[in-house]
């Protein structure tokens, strides 16, 4: 087998996750959980190893492309994950380190995701296979070629300043000439080594998807309506999504060139960058095929390009990404009044699902609490010794009166919080999903906790005094809940409250004598590590249906797009509470008595 040192590098960053793991033996939650961040880190390296190891021609490729750089991106971030969660572990308070953990890992599956998808490349053994992978580097090492190109034109054109240039001067001038040629035509040849798009598709049907492509960046001949649709859809990428992931993914998906990308993600910092878009991105196909986007889609045509996607060889969870970016530009356009066209509509769910391009099912399907598990939590909360009591008191009845999402409540601030709200009652001001403001009415019990957790947080910061020069943040500015050393609450710290509550009175319960603390605690055993704050939204809008609230009104508190979301949250509960397992299982055993029946030898 060729040795590829890329592959022997993450087998090493394996190796040293798996070392590290002996640090964290135990079943204490922190251990537990570096444990499994460690995992998975090891199991990535090594999946993409075991990838690697499908293409022979990485051992001859040089390092500066752009697969190995990511390969090295993956080991640097194994490098730092295992010191970090060592700090986390460390120190129980250190909840910012583990969101830093957390954060890091998930970037660092996103990478091992992002460079498995780039092999195995064309056949290397076929004349396309090999030629692509020989533009591959050539385009890889592009600033190889300018900076010989300058440094020889340098030299040149001070030995050509005499009357009488030695013949080897002129010589070196056409090779300079040449050069810069070759640096020109690296350009183009770029076009066509996408990750995306492997020359899998017919080599004359690639090379008009690709000069489709290019049309979209030349002022003069691209379609009338593709640069006002570019700049519209970038920047409504930019001011409707807050990731810059989220933002490139969609980008990419559609089409949109990188050089229209620079709104979230700057110039470009090396200088191969693909300008041109994917050859099997939306909108190269919608100008191939000599279409308006906004007045000529139809299913058959929307149809095709899913075809089109297939005979590329296309992921299909990338078909499945690349769909939900069209979707949601289409959805934009109706609103501007644009188009009528309707993805969802035009594939209705079971054929996405034949397609395979259809959102699967959860695994672990959201359930949510029960009124005893949220009475059971916030007990806990109660009783808990430590000095964040006030702080889980309060966000638990935040959660559960109110139903916000975990990202909302960490995204408050003190300003949010209104004593009087619209109709004069307590109320939070929300930043909800989509960057929607909605009131959310605050119950008097929730209010009555809140007070008590900021009163004790502002006479402890009231304690401490101030360094010279020293300017803290205006009261109404700081975030509603904060750690405990004053960052902003994280979502997945929001998480691990309520499961380290279920686990703090079930320990709680069994050193007590209290058959009432054990009753609550049997409560909260079931779900201690399952638990989350999606499941206290869940459990608000059951709760609130079942004593007869309009759906219109929980949609409205929970900030849902539509009432068809809030729908999706109640159909189970509904499923289960008309259920006839009850009646049939008294049916089945009605007058049975099987100690009667005699022992059988």
């Amino acid at each position: 087998m060729t040795t590829i040192p890329a592959r022997e590098d993450l087998l090493w960053a394996a190796r040293a996750c798996d070392d590290a793991l002996g640090r964290f033996a135990g079943d204490e939650p922190g251990r537990v959980r570096a444990g499994e961040l460690l995992a998975g880190a090891a199991k990535a390296c090594r999946v993409l190893a075991a990838a690697l190891d499908t293409d022979p021609t990485l051992a001859t490729e040089p390092s500066s492309t752009s697969r190995l750089r990511l390969v090295d991106l993956v080991v640097e971030l194994t490098r730092q994950l295992r010191p970090l969660l060592v700090q986390a572990e460390l120190d129980d308070n250190a909840l910012d380190r583990w969101d830093e953990a957390e954060a890091l890992a998930a970037r660092l599956h996103e990478l091992v995701d992002e460079a498995i998808a780039t092999v195995p490349r064309a056949d290397h053994a076929t004349e396309a296979g090999s030629r692509q992978i020989s533009r591959a580097r050539l385009a890889a090492q592009d600033g190889l070629v300018r900076d010989a190109a300058a440094a020889l034109r340098a030299a040149v054109d001070a030995a050509l300043q005499v009357p009488y240039p030695d013949p080897l001067a002129l010589s070196l001038d056409a090779i300079a000439s040449q050069l810069e040629r070759h640096h020109a035509d690296l350009a183009a040849v770029s076009v066509d080594v996408g990750p995306e798009d492997d020359g899998l598709l017919d080599p004359d049907r690639r090379a008009e998807l690709a000069a489709a492509g290019e049309l979209l960046i030349a002022e003069d001949a691209a379609p009338a309506w593709a640069r006002p649709t570019i700049d519209a859809a970038a920047l409504w990428l930019h001011t409707a999504y807050e990731s810059a992931n989220t933002k490139k993914a969609h980008a990419n998906a559609l089409g949109i060139p990188r050089a229209d990308q620079r709104l979230w993600r700057g110039e470009p910092t090396h200088r191969n960058v693909v300008e041109v878009p994917a050859a099997t991105a939306f909108f190269p196909w919608c100008v191939a095929m000599g279409l308006d986007p906004h007045t000529d889609m139809t299913r058959e045509r929307l149809r095709a390009w899913l075809t089109l996607q297939d005979e590329a060889k296309v992921a299909k969870t990338t078909q499945k990404a690349r769909l939900g970016a069209v979707s949601a530009w289409y959805r934009e356009m109706r609103y501007q009044g644009k188009t009528g066209f309707e993805v969802p509509a035009a594939l209705p769910q079971e054929e996405r699902r034949t397609l395979g391009v259809l959102k699967p099912a959860p695994a672990t399907p959201t359930v949510p609490v029960t009124m005893g598990q949220v009475r059971a939590l916030r007990i806990s909360a109660e009783r808990y010794p430590g000095p964040a009591r006030r702080r889980y008191r309060a966000a638990v009845a935040v959660l559960t009166a109110t139903g916000i999402r975990a990202e909302e409540l960490c995204a408050l601030n003190r300003r949010d919080l209104l004593r009087a709200g619209p109709d004069g009652a307590p109320a939070l001001w929300i930043d909800g999903k989509g960057r929607k403001r909605r009131w959310v009415k605050l119950p008097g019990m929730a209010v009555e906790l809140l007070e008590d957790y900021l009163a004790e947080r502002d006479a402890a910061i009231a304690q401490v005094p101030a360094l010279p020069g020293q300017v803290s943040a205006k009261p109404a500015e700081q975030p509603l809940f904060t750690t405990a050393t004053g960052s902003r609450l994280g979502a997945q710290q929001v998480t691990d409250m309520l499961r380290y509550l279920c686990r703090h009175l079930v320990r709680a319960a069994a050193a007590a004598t209290s058959s009432t603390l054990r009753g609550h605690a049997a409560q909260l055993r079931p779900i201690k590590d399952t638990v989350h704050p999606h499941s206290t939204r869940h459990f608000y809008a059951v709760t609130a249906e079942n004593n007869g609230v309009p759906i219109r009104q929980i949609s409205l508190d929970l900030g849902h797009s539509s009432v068809a979301v809030t729908e999706a949250y109640l159909e189970h509960a509904r499923a289960l509470l008309g259920s006839a397992a009850a009646i049939v299982a008294d049916l089945i055993t009605a007058g049975e008595d099987l100690t009667l029946i005699p022992t059988l030898k």
